[in-house]
């Protein structure tokens, strides 16, 4: 039987997945932390969070929330931050009950923040999150750290998708990745004769087949352990998440922003988004230049867009347009980012030269 790896020291897989989940908080909390009246209420869902920490003493993914929550609490910048509610779940009640203590040896937290610990299975604490989660004024990020794959299953994920305002992080071992072709829920077409390296990336494929919602983001990780492959999925209906989550990926590789490995370096054919390239930033590049040739891609907006739904930066779409631009293919290099295209909504158009 595999031991609990809450038990011993956290492996470096394990402390890959932390330091993504850390980097998104970091990102994720400032945006709400203002109560401009965006959101009446602020609600973290930790819904595997175990005991806290491993043996060592080393954080888990509920003391990482809970101290970047005390630090943005503390900033001058601060000012008026709405309802806080976190919910930290865990079916296996020696967790939660550890969890419990540590918490209370912490320093109180201010009245506007409530931490409620349950000891639920997923499937009966899911529907209270969809009832917080379906609510317009409710800023949500989720953090399912599952050991199976029931808990992104088709209804699970269809529901995750259509909260408006809430973010998602999903973890899938390895061997899950290897029953998706098989599970009754999501039926992956897995090309066999691929590597099962890459089974993160036709994971990510398929769950935007069933939310059959071009707008959505879904944004894989895989973090190699052994001669396993696991993998993060992030899920974001709003560029902004997409954006950060993919800042966070490609701080942690900064060849592809994907893996933990060099995921396109040993794997041949295995994915048709990678077919005929041996470098994602390859791919990208020609699948744009394509676009905009064909004028599927005609303003700055458009190639934002494109370029968070492959799993790159807007830095690496501004860089293809100006090669493009000294090429003589384009005649102009626009502002393109998150704040020029979403935020001030200046968006311009790309010029073919014919």
């Amino acid at each position: 039987m595999r031991k609990e790896f809450h038990k011993i020291a956290y492996q470096a897989h394990t402390l890959t997945k932390l330091r993504l989940y850390e980097a998104y908080i970091k990102a994720w909390l400032p945006v709400f932390m203002t109560n401009s009246g965006r959101v009446s209420e602020i609600w973290l869902f930790d819904l595997f969070c175990g005991p806290g920490c491993d043996r060592n003493g080393r954080k888990g993914s509920p003391l990482i929330l809970l101290n970047e929550l005390t630090k943005y609490l503390h900033l001058p910048s601060t000012k008026n931050p709405p309802k806080i509610n976190i919910i930290f779940n865990d079916r296996k009640k020696w967790k939660i009950n550890r969890l419990t203590k540590i918490i209370e040896q912490r320093p109180p937290l201010p009245d506007i923040v409530n931490i409620k610990l349950t000891s639920l299975p997923y499937a009966d604490i899911f529907p209270h999150v969809a009832a917080v989660a379906s609510k317009c004024s409710t800023a949500c990020f989720i953090f399912i750290d599952q050991c199976g794959i029931n808990a992104i299953g088709d209804n699970y994920l269809r529901q995750l998708a259509s909260f408006p305002i809430t973010d998602w992080l999903a973890f899938v071992a390895s061997s899950s990745a290897r029953r998706f072709i098989k599970h009754k829920n999501l039926a992956l077409h897995l090309n066999q004769k691929g590597a099962w390296k890459d089974a993160h990336r036709t994971v990510a494929d398929t769950c935007r087949e069933l939310i059959a919602n071009p707008d959505y983001f879904i944004v894989p990780f895989s973090i190699k352990h052994g001669n396993n492959i696991h993998g993060l999925l992030f899920g974001s209906s709003h560029p902004s998440g997409a954006e950060k989550f993919i800042k966070a990926c490609w701080a942690e590789d900064k060849n592809a922003g994907e893996a933990n490995f060099d995921i396109d370096g040993i794997i041949q054919n295995s994915s048709q988004l990678l077919k005929f390239f041996s470098k994602k930033l390859d791919a990208f590049e020609a699948e744009l230049r394509d676009k905009i040739f064909v004028k599927e891609i005609t303003n700055t907006k458009e190639a934002y867009e494109f370029a968070l739904q492959f799993g790159v930066m807007a830095s690496h779409a501004k860089a293809v347009l100006r090669k493009m631009k000294n090429e003589g293919m384009i005649a102009n290099v626009p502002p393109l980012s998150y704040q020029t295209t979403i935020v001030r909504k200046d968006i311009k158009d790309i010029t073919l030269i014919r």
